[in-house]
């Protein structure tokens, strides 16, 4: 009766035991499908302006606007490419952590052999000195509960490699805008110092064939010349300056250097010219940024690590199949051999407190968070009026440059009236041409500013990101 009542028991911890691994495999819904990237799924469809053919990105006539850029680097980009490889990384272990519920089952083989036969004379079964085999399972069943708790953990890992990689995706997006802007402003002092030497070079000119500089030492041809010679020298340096930022780009699209790549570097300013810092709110863009999500779910996942470490608690259960009888059991010599279920509950009696440690060590990470996100909170809020300042700065030094150019241009056309009448010489004509030129750099340099600052603070709300980006995809909790 009381074997009955023991086999019974046994029967009933397995069971149960193999319920809880069931239901900790299947706890939580599972995730949505995600995206094999790079695909456009992960670009927003814009109904104004949808996404290009394939086969449109690699025309070899293509001039690429800013979102065709973006498009492209989602497809072809190794960095992005790389990034994505993190979350098929970790759906597997996410997989595996399900998986860890379910016991892992060997099966053994053994095989005997007699090989000294000292008791062959003796009264013995008939097949004594033959070769046995034996065939046994072992399988061992991981704690349910704290298998439960890490596949809620690795869910929460997922959402952030998700979440991770969208904010890799929205900072190569950041990169390339700034670099069309960089681009377009080199480009324009580019035409403006070709100018310059140009007006440069025919001031020398006049300055051999009138001698002028007889009278006026500060005119004559050698001083012409070394002014001509600083421009060309400004010349070849703002050259390179463009071709390193057009091969960065290259670069960040996953193209190779020498391949072809025409921009419209104006596009981007189509991007940002309705953007309005001041509607925003900079409470609701920090609830909503990556960066505070990024920190709530460090600290969900403490909260899972707290409930692993106090799991550590319930007991391990193992169970082995074999052919060797327990206490009471013994067979005799000639009967056919059982087959006998052992099952082992390894219960935590004294590990002199690791267990309670390891529950505080996880406290005291999840405070650790919190403080993180208040400080990094307060570290949003400088940065966001930092850059607000920054753009109006910005603005007012474009609004001085404008009008500086305005006035030079008016300067320019009256003095280009005397010149064609004759009432001016051509050095007084070309300073004034060159007044011109330096007050278009300046303008230039000014406008490039306004324009990096409005993408910092792009940046700051995710603006330009969420453009082209869906919401990550995360799991129901």
């Amino acid at each position: 009766m009381e074997r009955g009542y023991m086999r019974t028991y046994l029967a009933n911890i397995i069971l149960f035991m193999a319920l809880a691994a069931l239901v900790s495999a299947c706890g939580g819904q599972a995730p949505r499908p995600l995206p094999d990237l790079p695909r456009k799924d992960w670009l927003a469809e814009d109904r104004q302006a949808p996404a290009p053919a394939a086969g449109s990105l690699y025309a070899a006539d293509k001039k690429f606007s800013f979102r065709d850029l973006v498009y492209l680097a989602v497809q072809q980009s190794p960095a992005l490419a790389r990034s994505a490889i993190n979350l098929d990384i970790q759906q597997t272990t996410l997989s595996s952590a399900r998986w860890k519920a379910l016991p892992e089952v060997h099966l053994m083989a053994i095989v005997t052999s007699n090989l000294t036969q000292y008791n062959r004379n003796l009264p013995h079964q008939e097949d004594y000195g033959n070769t046995k085999y034996q065939i046994s399972y072992s399988g061992f069943f991981n704690n349910p509960v704290a298998t439960y708790f890490d596949v809620q953990a690795q869910k929460e890992l997922m959402s952030i490699a998700i979440a991770t990689h969208k904010q890799v995706m929205g900072k190569c997006i950041m990169q390339i805008a700034s670099l069309l802007v960089q681009i377009e402003a080199r480009r324009e002092s580019l035409d403006a110092l070709e100018h310059s030497l140009d007006i440069a070079r025919k001031q020398k000119n006049y300055a051999v064939t009138s001698g002028q500089y007889k009278t006026d030492i500060w005119s004559g041809p050698d001083i012409r010349e070394d002014m001509a010679r600083d421009l060309a020298l400004q010349a070849d340096a703002a050259r390179m300056e463009l071709t390193h930022l057009r091969n960065q780009l290259k670069s960040l699209v996953g193209l190779d250097r020498t391949q072809q790549l025409h921009v419209d570097t104006a596009s981007i300013a189509r991007e940002i010219q309705d953007f309005d810092p001041a509607a925003l709110s900079w409470e609701r863009c920090w609830e909503e940024s990556t960066e505070r999500y990024l920190l709530a779910q460090q600290v969900r996942l403490h909260d899972a690590g707290i409930m692993l470490a106090w799991a550590q608690y319930v007991p391990n259960i193992s169970f082995v199949v074999n052919e060797s009888p327990p206490n009471g059991q013994a067979q005799a010599a000639n009967a056919q051999t059982d087959q006998f279920l052992h099952v082992t509950l390894n219960f935590p009696v004294l590990d002199w407190g690791r267990r309670y440690r390891d529950a505080q060590q996880a406290r005291a990470r999840r405070r650790q968070s919190r403080l993180d996100e208040v400080i990094r909170r307060q570290e949003y809020q400088q940065r966001w009026f930092a850059a607000q300042e920054q753009l109006s700065l910005s603005r007012a030094r474009l609004r001085q440059r404008q009008h500086a150019e305005q006035s030079a241009a008016r300067r320019l056309q009256a003095v280009t009236i005397f010149y064609e009448r004759g009432g001016l010489g051509l050095p007084e004509f070309a300073q004034a041409q060159q007044a011109m030129q330096e007050a278009r750099m300046a303008r230039v340099n000014a406008q490039a500013a306004v324009r990096q600052n409005v993408l910092t603070c792009m940046d700051l709300t995710q603006t330009l990101q969420n453009r082209f980006l869906e919401s990550a995809p995360v799991q129901e909790k």
